[in-house]
């Protein structure tokens, strides 16, 4: 119930932003403000984002677990900014669409999360452990997504870094296009939010009066 209301919070924090303050090509200002202090994440390929985007929350979950190791924990702070920029993927196309304002953001999240992979392996590299079985089904499921995952778009080249998280690209924001969805998602969530309300009240033994 709090986490429903928390997004519904961010989403609205998001309409009402001074958008045009952030026109700019958020790309582009990204690179230049990078920190190279903190942990380099190499540029994931547009291609690959779908596959990553299908296996985060089995990443996630196993990196969790190693959350004790510095690199790792950094990794694991960076992705969650990203992605709760990135609306925690619950607006449409925020994967596919290289044109929807929130594409960046869904790199800045996914990129990590193949770090995560990739340190996991480092970790745990003996045969047979969940981190290897993990990283050896996605390295065969990449094999069969070859042809898609060397597909790029203008932030497959954005070399991520753990101290610049990277926010929404304004620039391609389109109120009409954006506004729809969002609506749909704010209803849904509110429906939500009051049925498990409803609920819990339900489940409150009635006071009885007595006399």
């Amino acid at each position: 119930m709090r986490e429903l209301f928390k997004i519904i919070a961010l989403l609205l924090v998001v309409v009402f932003l001074p958008l045009q303050a952030h026109a700019s090509k958020h790309g582009k200002v990204y690179q230049e403000l990078a920190d190279e202090t903190g942990i380099i994440i190499q540029p994931l390929m547009h291609g690959q984002m779908q596959l990553m985007y299908e296996h985060h929350g089995d990443i996630l979950a196993l990196a969790k677990t190693h959350a004790d190791d510095p690199i790792m924990s950094k990794l694991l702070a960076f992705e969650f900014k990203n992605r709760a920029w990135a609306l925690f993927g619950l607006l449409p196309a925020s994967v596919s669409d290289a044109n929807q304002f929130l594409h960046l953001p869904t790199h800045g999240y996914l990129a990590p999360t193949r770090a995560m992979l990739e340190r996991m392996k480092q970790i745990a590299p003996a045969f047979g452990s969940p981190e290897q079985v993990l990283y050896d089904r996605i390295e065969q499921d990449a094999i069969f997504d070859h042809n898609t995952s060397v597909m790029t778009c203008e932030y497959s080249g954005i070399v991520f870094n753990t101290n610049t998280p990277v926010g929404p690209d304004w620039s391609k924001l389109n109120t009409t296009t954006f506004l729809i969805p969002l609506a749909s998602l704010l209803a849904v969530m509110i429906i939500l939010a009051f049925g498990g309300h409803q609920v819990v009240l339900a489940r409150r033994p009635k006071y009885k009066p007595t006399f």
